[in-house]
């Protein structure tokens, strides 16, 4: 329905961050990313827009989730394979090496078999069509609903295998459930 009323809709290239102001932010470096229940994340995410009315903000859905990962397979940027089986050669995974810029702007090395949260787009690693961060990280909360009483959360986090937990993963869990590996992706309809 989003897409028929508002033509369209945008994900935040990074990770939403600031999650723990009134007003996030989807912006590259924070850190700020996680440790939030669904029902603050989605309360928050609904601010990003502050004052500008040409424009509505949100929590993305799980089917606004799904339809990304289909477009990186149709523009060519991964494989169904990278997104449905083995994410780990694009998400921070604890299976996964690369250099990071890490919070006091130096080159760091997040090697296999650490579990290292990192700053959101702070590496071309976890980089898909200009979009830091899907898989990975932190598991991203969506709108989507598992059960009347549960939400669903997408990808997967640094604490974990990208193969166990590809892109494509869905899990759920209480809305009212805070931990430090769930954040969440917002989206963005212009009117």
């Amino acid at each position: 329905a989003s897409v028929d009323t508002y033509g369209g809709f945008y994900i935040g290239r990074y990770e939403t961050g600031n999650i723990n102001q009134e007003t996030p932010v989807v912006q590259k470096g924070n850190t700020n990313i996680s440790s939030q229940t669904w029902y603050n994340m989605y309360k928050r995410c609904k601010n990003i827009k502050g004052d500008n009315t040409n424009v509505e903000t949100g929590m993305i859905w799980g089917n606004q989730w799904d339809r990304t990962l289909m477009w990186l397979i149709e523009t060519g940027s991964k494989t169904k394979e990278q997104i449905a089986d083995d994410s780990t050669s694009w998400g921070n995974y604890i299976d996964a090496t690369f250099e990071y810029v890490n919070n006091s702007g130096s080159t760091a090395t997040k090697n296999k078999n650490s579990s290292t949260r990192i700053p959101t787009g702070s590496t071309e690693y976890t980089k898909a069509n200009n979009i830091y961060d899907l898989v990975g990280n932190v598991r991203d909360w969506t709108m989507e609903a598992s059960s009347t009483c549960n939400r669903v959360y997408r990808g997967g986090n640094c604490s974990s295998s990208g193969v166990i937990y590809p892109a494509v993963n869905r899990y759920s869990s209480y809305p009212t459930h805070s931990n430090y590996d769930y954040g969440c992706r917002s989206a963005l309809y212009i009117k």
